[in-house]
């Protein structure tokens, strides 16, 4: 993944995960969290860690750019900015893979030890890459709401190249959204920029 990601631009690589209540922690825990889980996905994908921002919200989080139809209910949604993203069929296979998920799922554990977040087993359900290039291409004015149709069927084939997104843009179940940790102030404020021109109708959220 990293030499492949020697080009292009940026991708959000979110994750779905249970079994984790984030309102239960503290703002400076939530920090820690962002930072656990950012050093793990750097690891799992040997990018630097300076090309990672990571930041946790609840599992209802409706981020601007994010597909929100069929997508299941989720504990934590773990948003993730990933610099230098040549193919979004390449992150997303990364992402669903089981070797980065149980690694983000250890991050989870050994951070919430010790507190009352966790409710249940951890586990990633749910993934998402969205090229930001879509997003800054292809959506409605800025501040649009995301559509309610962004998400197509779990079980819907794949689109062809001339109608509709590569595979790499769908949500993918079993999956967990990660965010590269960084101080909050800065992730919040670049989610939020490359954010509020989001209103693709065109990326499912699907099953894995």
């Amino acid at each position: 993944l990293a030499a492949a990601a020697s080009q292009g631009g940026s991708c959000h690589a979110d994750l779905l995960v249970n079994g984790v209540d984030i309102t239960q922690l503290t703002e400076a825990q939530k920090q820690a969290i962002d930072q656990a889980v950012q050093t793990k996905i750097s690891l799992e994908t040997g990018m630097a860690q300076e090309d990672v921002m990571t930041k946790i919200f609840v599992g209802s989080y409706n981020a601007p750019w994010s597909p929100s139809r069929n997508r299941p209910p989720a504990g934590v949604f773990v948003a993730n900015l990933v610099n230098k993203c040549a193919s979004a069929e390449m992150v997303l296979g990364v992402f669903r893979g089981p070797q980065l998920q149980e690694a983000v799922a250890a991050a989870l554990k050994t951070s919430l030890a010790g507190t009352q977040a966790i409710t249940g087993q951890i586990s990633v359900i749910g993934a998402s890459v969205v090229p930001e290039k879509l997003i800054t291409t292809t959506n409605g004015p800025p501040g649009a709401a995301p559509s309610p149709d962004v998400f197509a069927s779990a079980q819907a084939p794949a689109p062809s190249s001339g109608s509709g997104p590569p595979i790499g843009l769908l949500f993918v179940g079993l999956g967990v959204l990660v965010l590269g940790a960084v101080a909050a102030p800065v992730v919040m404020k670049k989610f939020r920029r490359r954010g509020d021109d989001s209103d693709d109708d065109s990326i499912p959220f699907t099953g894995h």
